[in-house]
């Protein structure tokens, strides 16, 4: 069995090589068109996944936190928009800028997942609209699992498919 220090070391990790992931990633030119989501019908291009990803880990690693120290409720506040607009917003932006906001966001996970206890994984904290989850199921759902679904989707925009 995997240790919690294991567990969360593992976690860091694995945010490290997503950050070295984007890095690395092939410029747009490089891209093709992106495919239909099959559940949404949306089609997310390069500038709507990183203003997603310039939003998510910011937000998610600020609520937790305070999700873990309080035990207060964390999550979307009915009606917010952040997410859609960051989502909408990002050929505005610039790749340029949406990268730094994207690496500002990771340091922000890496900081929640050093400050973590083993013990930390199994307690359970109240999401807003989903109820009791365990911080396991947060980071990797919220955070760290979600963060390399979308680095695999802008890979996916630069190899042939």
């Amino acid at each position: 069995m995997v240790s919690g220090n294991d567990e969360v070391d593992a976690m860091r990790r694995r945010v490290v090589v997503a950050r070295a992931r984007l890095r690395a990633l092939l410029p747009a030119a490089a891209d093709r068109e992106p495919p239909v989501d099959p559940q949404t019908g949306e089609r997310w291009d390069r500038f709507n996944i990183l203003g997603h990803m310039s939003e998510f880990p910011t937000f998610w690693s600020a609520e937790l936190a305070a999700a873990i120290e309080s035990g207060a409720e964390f999550g979307r506040r009915p009606g917010s928009t952040n997410r859609h607009d960051a989502v909408a917003g990002g050929a505005a932006a610039g790749e340029g800028a949406l990268k730094r906001q994207v690496a500002r966001g990771i340091e922000n996970v890496l900081a929640l997942l050093v400050k973590l206890q083993p013990a930390d994984l199994d307690r359970t904290i109240n999401m807003r609209g989903r109820g009791e989850v365990t911080v396991r199921w947060a980071l990797e759902n919220l955070l760290v699992g979600h963060l390399e679904e979308h680095c695999n989707q802008l890979y996916a925009l630069t190899t042939k498919g």
